[in-house]
């Protein structure tokens, strides 16, 4: 019994989202959210609040990718 040939490994690499994706991606949903926020209640934007909330956000969808891609590798 022999492993993944190269056909497989190379098809395995190709389905990895590319970081600058995933960037785009996390500032469009920002600006969606804000447009969302001052449609609602023109004029109530706080720095000061916003940024504490994105970036606990931010690192709980990290944790939770980083969950999910662990049970991914062990399971495969």
């Amino acid at each position: 019994m022999t492993g993944p040939g190269p056909a497989a490994a190379s098809a395995s690499s190709q389905r990895r989202p590319r970081f600058s994706t995933i960037v785009w991606g996390v500032i469009l949903l920002l600006f969606a959210v804000y447009m969302a926020v001052q449609s609602v209640a023109p004029g109530s934007f706080d720095p000061t609040l916003w940024l504490p909330g994105v970036v606990i956000i931010l690192g709980l969808v990290l944790v939770v990718a980083g969950v999910i891609a662990a049970t991914r590798r062990n399971e495969g």
